[in-house]
């Protein structure tokens, strides 16, 4: 399978789509430091963050210019979502934008995907795709026994993430005829309750429908198209959720080397002692490798979508992504020595995100 080539024009993109993410995120922490572990402060940044993200095109990055997007693909989404992890920025981009608009993007044409498209690029209201209806589930045609019907849902969905009292849920079921249908419902509406679990980063909620009423005047998609957006929607989040591991992984490792060449330990810098530096290097070959696995996934991607052997790419980035993530993170807080245990030495953040 031949790799993804970038042209001029891509990396030229990428590299002012990088540096408008590093600028914003720079100056926006100078005022919002990292929250110390049991301070009283909201994992998400708020509403006014948000709202920051979709002026910049940042929400609808990659909803296509007839729904209010950009225009561009998971690759540009992947590189916002790698930077914001590196400022460990508290906005639900993967899981509130990226996977919600991979599946408008897919919809059918009509003024209801436009107007849902609409309010995701402003950042107006909160998005979510339910599917999932059990543990271990990993795609959607495995079980959907939520039921649509005559404009309602009923059914149950778990570990559905960044839940707001005000958003707009993307929720899987089946018709009449057991085809998939991808139907949105607000998560206000009669007949939806839910049960949140705080995580690190947000939240994974329950959600249950008894009857409730879906917006619009029929599914979003259905069908065949609708298993197939659903599961390459599933795909970008799990390529976003990669970069965003390997984000993570970068800041980290790079306060480590700063730390090793600032610190001094018998009257020597502790970057010179060779134990110390063997060990950076094999971190950084772990860095390089899970970034070349995540870029692997994701050309397969976008040649293949949902072939066995992608999914088996995508499968094999998210296992080394998050084995890397967290090997590294340890890594940083033994590096740092003592400073690693304590809030102000700047990585428990980066371990417990």
């Amino acid at each position: 399978m031949t790799g993804h080539h970038e042209t001029p024009s891509d990396s030229e993109l990428h590299n002012l789509l990088t540096d408008s993410v590093n600028h914003f995120f720079r100056d926006w922490r100078a005022d919002n430091p990292p929250p110390y572990y049991g301070e009283d402060k909201a994992t998400d940044g708020g509403d006014d963050l948000w709202r920051g993200l979709a002026e910049l095109g940042w929400l609808g990055l990659t909803l296509p210019e007839h729904l209010s997007g950009s225009g561009l693909g998971v690759r540009e989404g992947a590189l916002v979502a790698e930077r914001m992890a590196y400022w460990l920025a508290p906005a639900p981009l993967i899981s509130n934008a990226i996977m919600p608009a991979s599946l408008l993007a897919q919809s059918e044409a009509s003024a209801e995907t436009g107007s849902l498209a609409a309010s995701l690029a402003s950042g107006e209201v909160r998005f979510s795709v339910a599917w999932q209806e059990s543990a271990g589930q990993l795609y959607p045609d495995e079980q959907t026994a939520t039921q649509y019907r005559d404009g309602q849902i009923s059914g149950q969905k778990c570990f559905v993430a960044d839940v707001t009292d005000n958003c707009i849920l993307l929720v899987a079921a089946r018709d009449e005829d057991n085809q998939m249908v991808i139907v949105a419902v607000s998560s206000s509406a009669a007949g939806v309750t839910f049960n949140r679990k705080p995580t690190q980063q947000g939240n994974m909620t329950r959600v249950d429908f008894d009857r409730a009423p879906t917006l619009g005047d029929g599914p979003l998609l259905q069908g065949a198209a609708a298993s197939t957006a659903l599961v390459r929607a599933i795909d970008d989040a799990r390529i976003a959720l990669c970069a965003w591991l390997c984000g993570l992984a970068s800041r980290c490792l790079e306060q480590s080397f700063q730390h090793l060449k600032d610190r001094e330990q018998f009257g020597t810098a502790l970057s010179r002692f060779q134990a110390l530096r063997h060990r950076c290097s094999d971190l950084y070959t772990l860095l390089e490798l899970a970034g070349a696995s995540w870029h692997h996934a994701l050309d397969c991607h976008e040649q293949a979508p949902g072939a066995a052997g992608t999914r088996a790419a995508i499968s094999a980035a998210k296992a080394r992504c998050n084995e890397t993530a967290l090997a590294i993170a340890r890594a940083a807080v033994q590096l740092h020595g003592a400073m690693g245990f304590v809030e102000e030495g700047g990585v428990g953040p980066y371990l417990r995100g």
